[in-house]
């Protein structure tokens, strides 16, 4: 394929590039659909992991999607030579969900890990938004405890703002009962 376009009143220069030579992990990496499925016309050092990544990375869409995308597949393959290949790991993706609907033990243990995973995550939103609500808190008290103080001493120097922005909860708690008997800035910041 020509990298230019050049007519009478048109040029125009541009760089072809070979999916070939791009990594098909970067496309398998991807949050999009198109651009997983674009990844089997990629280079891969192990075409076969490749393509098992992306058919992994279908089957959480629903089975409508899923088939469309899939139904993608072997026309894409085939320029590549990964018909065969495409083929037999579809019949074991098939091969395994038959054993895992026929086995309960199975079935079970795929739904207790799926549960595990999910437990997992919201466990880590939770404790996002717990250092979220913890450092909400801390802004509110520093903002609080600076408005006390401007309050009863006038603007705050520099030295005061920095001090009280990097004060834990505890040390703002301590100094806003201190500085309701310090008669100095100094004094309630010590």
């Amino acid at each position: 394929m020509a990298g230019h376009i050049d007519e009478p009143n048109l040029q125009f220069r541009y760089e072809v590039i070979d999916l070939r030579e791009i990594d098909a992990n970067v496309l398998l990496k991807s949050r999009s659909v198109e651009d997983r499925i674009m990844a089997i016309l990629c280079h891969a050092n192990d075409e076969q992991r490749k393509i098992r990544r992306i058919l992994q990375s279908l089957t959480p869409l629903p089975a409508k999607i899923q088939g469309d995308k899939i139904e993608q597949l072997p026309v894409l393959s085939r320029l590549r030579g990964l018909t065969n290949m495409l083929t037999e790991e579809v019949q074991r993706i098939t091969i395994l969900r038959e054993i895992f609907d026929e086995t309960p033990a199975l079935t079970k243990w795929a739904e207790e890990r799926a549960n595990e995973r999910a437990e997992q995550r919201v466990e880590k939103v939770r404790k996002e938004r717990e250092r979220d609500l913890a450092k909400t808190a801390l802004q509110a008290g520093a903002k609080l405890l600076t408005r006390q103080l401007e309050t009863l001493h006038g603007k705050l120097p520099k030295w005061a703002k920095e001090k009280i922005a990097a004060a834990n909860t505890r040390t703002l708690e301590k100094w806003a009962v201190r500085l309701l008997k310090a008669k100095t800035l100094e004094e309630a910041l010590r």
